[in-house]
This record gives structure tokens, sequence and C-alpha cells, in this order.
């Protein structure tokens, strides 16, 4: 269940970042070949930007990653295991 989730996750970002699918998923096409939409875009960006660069609307934003994928991630992975 979760490699299926991880593998359509990768097809949906391949395509949204190489702009097949338009502006569909956003305003930016083909913002994975574009550098400067690439480092604002991808986590590494995101979090040097928020906790970094200054840029304090991505702040919050970097804050929300963090906490969801490291702190909800391993207490959601202690909860089943010891549970």
């Amino acid at each position: 269940q979760v490699g299926m989730t991880a593998f359509w996750g990768s097809i949906w970002a391949v395509l949204d970042g190489t702009g097949v699918l338009g502006n569909f998923a956003g305003d930016h096409g083909a913002w994975l070949l574009d550098e400067t939409t690439r480092s604002q875009y991808s986590l590494q960006g995101l979090l040097y930007s928020g906790f970094f660069g200054g840029d304090e609307s991505l702040r919050l934003v970097a804050i929300a990653a963090v906490w969801t994928g490291l702190i909800t991630t391993a207490a959601n992975r202690v909860g089943e295991t010891t549970g």
C-alpha cells in the first residue's frame, strides 16, 4: 500500500514537474526543468529557503513539512509497533 502510494506520487511529480499536465496542478508548468522554481518547489529548496534563506513566508511551510515528515511519521511508527 505504501509502495503504490509512493509510486503514483512519483509519477504525478514527474508529470507535473515536466509540464505534461500543463497548468492543471499549478501556475508553473515545467517547474522541475527550471532552476529558479526547482530550488523553491523541491523539499531541499523549501527547507533551505524557510530556515536559512530568511523567507518568512516559507518558514511556516518548512516547519509544517518537518513536523509532518519526521514527528508525525515517527510517532505513527512507534504507535504501530508498540501498540
